[in-house]
């Protein structure tokens, strides 16, 4: 997913809301994980290591789960969790994967996020911020 650049600079145009560089990233970050997604079904992929999975719904096994208590980072409040989930389990050593093809998922991708409800796009901001904080002080 990102690498540490392109985190960095999505928290800089978060901070300083510089909206056409967090859209830009947006949507090349959206472009590449549907490229992914294209080529994984193109080769027939049966399982792919990753850094960060998208989407409303993955499964941790309880092994990784000990590994990663707690879980979640409770200040933290809505979209950031997947960003906060894969830093965590790559500093825990616990590998993702995407399985594409065992378990089927209907995903409305990036159907809950309206970029025109500003209420929901600063909670969005603030925990980013707080994200990269807490993996970056």
């Amino acid at each position: 997913n990102y690498s540490f650049f392109f985190r960095w600079l999505y928290y800089m145009a978060v901070k300083y809301q510089l909206y056409s560089v967090k859209y830009f990233i947006y949507a090349v970050n959206g472009l590449v994980r549907r490229l992914f997604i294209i080529l994984v079904h193109i080769f027939k992929l049966k399982k792919t290591r990753i850094y960060s999975s998208h989407g409303s719904f993955f499964i941790i096994g309880s092994e990784a789960l000990k590994k990663m208590m707690p879980l979640y980072y409770e200040q933290m409040f809505l979209y950031q969790e997947e960003h906060f989930l894969a830093r965590k389990a790559y500093l825990k050593e616990v590998k993702t994967y995407y399985i594409p093809f065992d378990v089927e998922v209907k995903h409305f991708e990036d159907g809950s996020q309206d970029f025109n409800n500003k209420t929901l796009d600063k909670y969005s901001d603030e925990s980013y911020i707080k994200y990269f904080k807490y993996f970056n002080q």
